[in-house]
């Protein structure tokens, strides 16, 4: 009987790594005039991985099927879901760039913070995942809407 080795955790993310290097990539420019490298979304990995405040999109999916815009619909969450929103959405901007990264404590040259994005950049970012991904961003497409 042959004994399969048992990966490692340092394995398994350069697997991951591997894996997520290989996916399609985007250049998009934001509005300061910076060229990112983006990927992607995977609602997917938030979904299993038990990141997405479920609670959160049940209610702004039904906010939209009452005919609100996302914004009313933001406005009516309570504080701890506005809180629960804004840290999945930083979550999002963490998963989709490539380059720069988004990291805690930026070391290397491609490494970036999120207090350092500007809030123009940061929320250009965020529609750009929200629609889709994709070669460009379009204004006033559904939030996650399947698409």
């Amino acid at each position: 009987m042959k004994i399969k080795k048992r990966m490692s955790v340092a394995e398994y993310r350069r697997l991951k790594t591997k894996q997520q290097a290989s996916q399609k990539t985007f250049e998009v420019e934001s509005p300061s005039g910076m060229i990112w490298v983006l990927r992607l979304p995977n609602l997917e990995n938030f979904l299993v991985s038990g990141t997405l405040p479920l609670a959160l999109v049940e209610k702004m999916q039904q906010a939209k099927s009452d005919g609100l815009s996302e914004e009313d619909a933001y406005k009516q969450l309570s504080a701890k879901e506005q809180i629960k929103a804004i840290e999945f959405s930083a979550k999002i901007l963490r998963h989709i760039c490539v380059d720069p990264l988004i990291v805690d404590n930026p070391q290397a040259d491609n490494e970036i913070s999120a207090e350092e994005i500007t809030s123009e950049d940061f929320i250009f970012l965020l529609n750009w995942a929200n629609t889709g991904g994709g070669e460009s961003v379009q204004d006033g497409l559904d939030t996650f809407s399947g698409k």
